[in-house]
């Protein structure tokens, strides 16, 4: 077996051990954007009024429902996408960090998104409205 020269084996565990702090900060940081993207859906669940709806927004569908908690607005990645695929391969997020890297980045662009959803909502209650009065004398 051949052996090493100690000064490059105790280099190597130097650098590995300087990884550590910015490991801890990454980890810190993600666990923040996390909570801060979940604190964003539950406010637009919030604004919603009570009810459920559905709606999209680049690879991520939203919903939001009732829940035991009340109202929550949930995602789900419907399709794949250059950015969200680059924040996992190249950068290497995972799915959950990458999506919320995502929400955060395009807030407005979600409530625009949102808003929509509930406009469009509002547009079929009344069509339905229209139709029944029609059918009724």
């Amino acid at each position: 077996m051949e052996e090493y020269p100690m000064e490059s084996i105790v280099r190597l565990r130097e650098q590995a051990n300087r990884l550590e702090e910015p490991s801890a900060e990454l980890k810190a940081l993600e666990q923040r954007l996390c909570a801060e993207s979940e604190r964003f859906l539950a406010s637009i669940a919030g604004s919603v009024g009570g009810r459920s709806l559905q709606f999209s927004m680049g690879p991520l569908v939203f919903e939001i429902r009732k829940s035991a908690n009340g109202q929550t607005c949930e995602y789900r990645i419907q399709e794949s996408d250059e950015e969200l695929n680059e924040l996992i391969s190249t950068r290497g997020f995972d799915a959950g960090t990458a999506a919320g890297i995502f929400i955060l980045s395009h807030r407005e662009d979600i409530l625009q998104s949102c808003s929509e959803a509930l406009e469009d909502h509002r547009h079929m209650l009344q069509e339905n409205i229209d139709h029944i009065r029609s059918l009724l004398p």
